[in-house]
């Protein structure tokens, strides 16, 4: 065990083994009152896809420029995830989240890390990714490549080629697909490799996420310095202000968050025999 997150030490042994484990946070019923909210926070269900990439494939509430809509959206997601979440997780806090909705006949959502978060390379930031409607192969359930989370420390942010990036067959083959019932949630580490099955279905798949970080961490995001060629990256705050001005950039408009200098571009490339061996094929 590397760092205590999980109240249960065997929920704790899985998470450090996969980089994820899955826990019913609240009943089907409640998932689907949740649902039935949905009209009322995007009028006319307006879930076009809205992601600039990654497939185009789905609808994520905090890359929309309404801003009202996104704090709708993140009221819902706190109310139904922070408690169950106390009673799971020791000493983190949730930091932003949204709704995801991947429309009916959407296409696969490619196997991707999530942008990093933490200044602390050993502290470790969270997903939780909770669908509204039971999930499988054919409406869009997450798949994880197990393990992952232990591979390379790299930093993944905008306009960084992820060291897997050639290999996605190998993505194909090795990852798991987690069917969940509505209310359950797969939590997993933000360094675990992940992405989502296409729709095949004439119904959307909603699902609320959330970000949860160590409760005394600063959350920041990172962008490569390119004009400086590359070499270094300069961390913006995400707590406070800068949460919003994130966020704001995210959806396209001109969000300025507090600089705290830069950090030097230790990436590593991974050759696709390195990437077998790490991954243990």
């Amino acid at each position: 065990m590397t760092q205590r997150i999980f109240a249960d030490l065997d929920r704790q042994r899985d998470f450090d083994r996969d980089g994820y484990t899955v826990v019913r946070l609240f009943s089907p019923e409640k998932a689907a009152a949740l649902a039935a909210e949905l009209p009322a926070i995007r009028p006319a269900l307006d879930f076009t896809p809205n992601t600039s990439t990654l497939d185009h494939a789905y609808h994520v509430s905090l890359l929309d420029p309404d801003i009202a809509y996104r704090q709708t959206a993140w009221a819902l997601v706190q109310d139904a995830l922070g408690e169950p979440l106390d009673h799971v997780l020791t000493g983190y806090r949730l930091l932003t989240g949204g709704l995801l909705v991947k429309p009916a006949g959407a296409a696969p959502l490619s196997m991707h890390r999530d942008w990093t978060m933490l200044p602390d390379g050993d502290q470790v930031a969270l997903n939780v990714w909770c669908p509204l409607i039971d999930v499988d192969e054919g409406n869009g359930a997450l798949a994880l490549l197990p393990g992952s989370h232990r591979l390379v420390p790299n930093i993944e942010a905008a306009h960084v080629r992820p060291f897997f990036a050639d290999y996605g067959d190998l993505l194909t083959e090795l990852s798991v697909s987690l069917p969940l019932s509505a209310g359950e949630a797969v939590i997993f580490d933000y360094k675990t490799i992940h992405g989502s099955r296409a729709n095949r279905t004439s119904r959307p798949r909603p699902a609320i996420s959330s970000a949860c970080i160590p409760t005394a961490a600063r959350a920041v995001t990172y962008a490569l310095d390119r004009a400086g060629g590359g070499t270094r990256f300069e961390l913006f705050a995400m707590d406070g202000a800068g949460m919003e001005a994130v966020a704001d950039r995210l959806a396209g408009s001109a969000g300025a968050a507090e600089s705290l200098g830069f950090v030097p571009n230790r990436n590593q490339a991974v050759s696709r025999a390195q990437f077998q061996r790490l991954i243990g094929r």
